[in-house]
């Protein structure tokens, strides 16, 4: 993952081809008109390759237009996996993560405790690791960094998505987002946050 702004590389299936998508900057974030424009168009551009999973490690202040943006691309079939903040506050106060049709995900320490920045509250589906999370970086093709954020566990997320869809080409976003929290860790994450589920993500070997 380069930054909160942009698209995320994970590793969790190796046989997924990723797809860079650039997002805007720190210095220009959503909801602003030029960054909002443009991370629609990106999703615009997105819902035109299917089957396929997107991450959407970004976000800011709650917007209609985003959150619809984000409906839509889950309407045209393209499952979405969004991080639901770093506030240590209610994920629906936020964008994409309160956007109802995606998946948003919250961030859990290596305790399995909710991390202390992590968003929660009933926009949150599910739990992953987003402590300490060494990833791709910016600067060279070689390059790695150690950080940690809700931008760091969505991307968990999409990749355990592509494997059920990579295995179900079929499904709509719908029923691979089922598959995934019927396949949770139930009842393991500690101080979940007020209305948040208590599921962890699971990837079965």
């Amino acid at each position: 993952m380069t930054s909160d702004w942009f698209a995320a590389v994970v590793s969790v299936r190796e046989d997924v081809m990723a797809m860079n998508m650039n997002t805007p900057t720190f210095d220009d974030a959503p909801p602003s008109p030029r960054a909002s424009e443009t991370v629609l168009q990106a999703l615009n551009a997105k819902a035109n390759k299917k089957p396929s999973v997107a991450n959407l490690s970004l976000g800011g202040s709650k917007s209609t237009a985003m959150n619809t943006a984000m409906d839509n691309l889950v309407k045209a079939g393209v499952f979405a996996a969004v991080a639901a903040g770093n506030e240590n506050q209610n994920a629906c106060n936020v964008s994409p993560a309160s956007a109802p049709l995606a998946t948003t995900t919250g961030a859990t320490t290596i305790k399995d405790a909710r991390a202390s920045f992590s968003n929660f509250g009933t926009c949150v589906d599910v739990f992953a690791p987003g402590q300490d999370i060494t990833s791709t970086w910016i600067g060279s093709t070689t390059a790695t960094n150690t950080i940690s954020g809700t931008s760091m566990a969505s991307p968990a997320v999409a990749g355990v998505a592509a494997a059920i869809l990579s295995a179900n080409l079929a499904w709509t976003p719908a029923q691979v987002e089922a598959e995934l929290l019927a396949t949770t860790t139930l009842d393991v994450v500690t101080n979940s946050g007020t209305g948040s589920p208590n599921k962890l993500l699971y990837l079965s070997c």
